[in-house]
């Protein structure tokens, strides 16, 4: 076909605008998809808590491990209560930095309750108890089931292992204070 200049220049600037208004919608769908990767990316699943807990005439140390910083933004914590000026403590550890997501679905964290009595001097009573979580956190004590007192004997050595998992989904902010308490009481010798 032939065309007179003015309907070449025509077909040219008709060409023109096809491909510009193609380009424009390309971007904007990709604008489009960039803006709902990160609004559902936004959702901020996180946790904190704390480990309460209460001694009475004792002697032990109790260690507290993470392979994550979560224990007041260290790896472990050693507790010694063998002092005997000392015959009851109280007092507590904090866990912060559970940002959960989907690659990062759970923390565990161990108490190894280790027993200074001596040879028969006694044995210690422990008792962990899980509090103040709802679903979808979940809260398992070594293999046993969520929201539960564990309570054990301890005449050398006792490790808790502790996992926070998060079961629910990444579309929505989601926030949940953990509530843990070891108790440890002294057996009567015999």
């Amino acid at each position: 076909m032939f065309y007179t200049r003015k309907e070449e220049g025509e077909y040219k600037m008709r060409k023109k605008f096809r491909i510009f208004s193609t380009l424009t919608a390309m971007v904007l769908v990709v604008i489009v998809m960039c803006v709902g990767i990160w609004a559902a990316t936004q959702a901020e699943v996180t946790g904190n808590g704390t480990l309460s807990f209460a001694f009475n005439e004792i002697k032990a140390t109790v260690q507290i491990d993470s392979t994550d910083s979560i224990i007041e933004n260290k790896t472990s914590k050693t507790f010694d209560f063998s002092d005997p000026t000392q015959p009851t403590a109280t007092g507590e550890v904090a866990f912060t930095n559970l940002s959960f997501s989907s690659s990062k679905k759970d923390y565990t964290f161990t108490i190894t309750i280790t027993n200074l009595l001596g040879e028969g001097n006694g044995t210690l009573d422990s008792t962990l108890t899980i509090e103040e979580v709802s679903s979808p956190f979940k809260v398992v004590v070594t293999d046993s089931s969520d929201y539960l007192s564990t309570s054990k004997v301890v005449e050398t050595s006792v490790t808790y292992t502790v996992t926070i998992s998060y079961t629910g989904g990444f579309d929505a902010a989601a926030e949940q204070p953990f509530s843990m308490s070891l108790v440890l009481t002294k057996t009567a010798t015999e």
